[in-house]
């Protein structure tokens, strides 16, 4: 979270807000490596990747290149508030409030739910998309409506 551009006995400078490195040794300020677009850490000074926080409503996600970015909050992770849960591990809430459902991360990032509780449908199909396409912004667990169960569970 720091650098030093000159030798001598002052102290080192830190990264600045929104910049972060985990390199000991660093010489110039172009060492601090930038949060993706819609990140920024609380303070200067930040040495991983996981001082970038996202934007309350949504959550990061490091793709296999390496790079990370900010995704939109899928409509079942979000509180109702409108914070994402899923930007934090295990998926919460401010106010203490659960998300419905199981979540993990895919290959490529992004969150999928993979599981609801009794008595809830999982809609993460490609019937929630107008275009037959999955859609990860739609993905949610439905309460069944009163009277009625899922009598063959995906």
């Amino acid at each position: 979270g720091t650098y030093k551009s000159i030798v001598d006995t002052g102290a080192c400078a830190a990264c600045p807000t929104g910049t972060f490195s985990a390199n000991v040794g660093a010489e110039s300020v172009a060492d601090c490596t930038t949060c993706p677009p819609g990140a920024d850490t609380s303070s200067d000074g930040s040495t991983t990747i996981e001082d970038c926080l996202c934007d309350a409503r949504t959550y990061i996600r490091q793709l296999s290149n390496g790079t990370t970015d900010c995704e939109t909050c899928p409509v079942g992770g979000k509180c109702s508030d409108g914070h994402c849960a899923l930007s934090v591990a295990p998926p919460a809430c401010p106010d203490g409030e659960e998300v419905v459902g199981t979540w993990t991360r895919g290959e490529d990032g992004q969150y999928l739910l993979v599981d609801c509780p009794t008595n809830y449908q999982l809609m993460n199909s490609t019937t929630l998309s107008s275009t037959g396409d999955f859609s990860h912004y739609l993905q949610q667990c439905v309460a069944c409506p009163l009277g009625e169960y899922i009598l063959h569970p995906l």
